[in-house]
């Protein structure tokens, strides 16, 4: 898709979204149907500009989703644009209906059901407020169409307020993504030291950091909000697949000792102390002569892949085995070395 947008005053439009620039970027098209070389560019609703492209003149439509009130299921998956906080906005709107999960507000008294409609719903633990409006990008008489993907950043005028705002929903979206719980409960558990929790496990520490709560043993953690960190630990450390010896008898249970860790409670065992000469403990080399270093990760995805799983049988079994990643021949003979 190229962008022609028309030109307000001295604002020049940024190179990469120019008529003269082809970019391309994904959008869902309804029923997965659009104009392509191989249906003659829709029955030639387009022009055939090269063997791969169709160039197409494009309207956009406005439409009125609801015409009465709507569920909240209803609404969040039609509405996609949202709508302002009515409190903003005293004198404009007026509210028509409250029942308790959704709030209606209307723009004029008489106007009913509009495009101007906003709906008041709770949506990822506060108010949310949409638009009663369906912005629809169509092509020819509208056989081919997809819905208008949402842009922050104007492209003939940039502005720092837009990317913040941008950047801002998508964490937001990340961290209400029905994936993330799962995600992360696993990387957690495995930090703790199992390498392949059970289903049921994950199950449990997902549900804290989505609920915000653990309770255990008549003991209760976090404070009821997604993500709390303490009822999401609770889970992981007071479970009983952390907790029940009976597991330590199962050769699939628990984890690999990374390297460091190793090296750590060997120390400790020892009972290293250090000298009045050389109060600071300084490992050098680590990174290469066991697989680790203290302030030596070598990318941004840690030493070693939650995934990873270890040649030979923990391969062949199907189970995962991160710290495996840096116990290669060579570093487990320097370690023993060492």
């Amino acid at each position: 898709m190229v962008h022609n947008p028309k030109l307000i005053g001295n604002r020049v439009v940024d190179s990469r979204v120019s008529p003269t620039n082809t970019n391309y970027f994904k959008v869902s098209w309804d029923k997965d149907i659009y104009p392509r070389p191989s249906n003659s560019c829709g029955n030639d609703v387009c022009n055939l500009v090269s063997p791969s492209e169709c160039l197409c003149d494009m309207n956009v439509q406005d439409s009125i989703v609801f015409s009465s009130r709507p569920s909240v299921t209803s609404i969040l998956s039609s509405l996609h644009i949202g709508g302002v906080d009515i409190a903003r906005f005293d004198g404009e709107y007026y509210e028509a209906e409250d029942s308790g999960d959704v709030t209606v507000y209307h723009k004029n008294v008489s106007g009913g059901y509009t495009k101007d409609t906003i709906f008041k719903v709770e949506y990822h633990g506060e108010d949310g407020y949409f638009k009663n409006l369906r912005s629809t990008v169509t092509i020819g008489s509208g056989n081919f169409s997809f819905r208008n993907p949402p842009q922050f950043l104007n492209p003939s005028m940039h502005e720092a307020r837009d990317a913040i705002y941008e950047t801002d929903a998508l964490l937001k979206h990340f961290f209400f993504h029905e994936n993330i719980p799962p995600f992360l409960a696993v990387r957690l558990i495995q930090r703790f030291g199992i390498s392949n929790p059970s289903p049921r496990y994950i199950e449990v520490v997902a549900g804290a950091f989505k609920s915000g709560y653990y309770s255990n043993g008549g003991e209760s953690f976090g404070d009821g909000l997604r993500g709390n960190l303490g009822a999401t630990v609770a889970a992981i450390i007071l479970d009983r697949e952390a907790r029940t010896a009976l597991l330590d008898a199962d050769p699939t249970s628990g984890s690999l000792r990374e390297p460091m860790l190793k090296l750590m409670s060997f120390l400790r065992a020892n009972e290293f102390e250090q000298s009045d000469a050389a109060p600071e403990l300084r490992l050098y080399g680590l990174q290469k002569r066991i697989g680790q270093g203290p302030h030596s990760i070598p990318n941004v995805f840690s030493f070693f892949l939650p995934e990873y799983s270890s040649p030979g049988l923990i391969k062949a079994a199907s189970l995962k085995s991160p710290e495996g990643m840096v116990l290669t021949g060579p570093k487990i003979i320097r370690f023993l070395n060492g």
